[in-house]
């Protein structure tokens, strides 16, 4: 997968992260929201600092669902 012996140590880890995020993307996508919030920021975790932006973005979804649940529980759905 590397040319170099000396990166491909990096290989695993960054496949299973990758997979972790996936995972987490679909379930997020058929309306498991916090598991697979959860699970895409475990596999952002290892791509820091460009990982962080997945963190932030996750959480910013999360927190729109949570506040479109809550609304439609204190005023009912339109």
């Amino acid at each position: 997968m590397f040319s170099s012996d000396r990166y491909s140590i990096l290989a695993i880890p960054s496949l299973i992260s990758v997979a972790i995020s996936v995972i987490g993307f679909i379930l997020m996508s058929i309306n498991k929201i916090k598991i697979g919030g959860i699970l895409y920021i475990v596999g952002c975790i290892l791509f820091v600092p460009i990982g962080l932006v997945g963190v932030v973005g996750v959480k910013k979804a999360m927190n729109e669902v949570k506040e479109q649940k809550f609304i439609e529980q204190e005023y009912g759905s339109n």
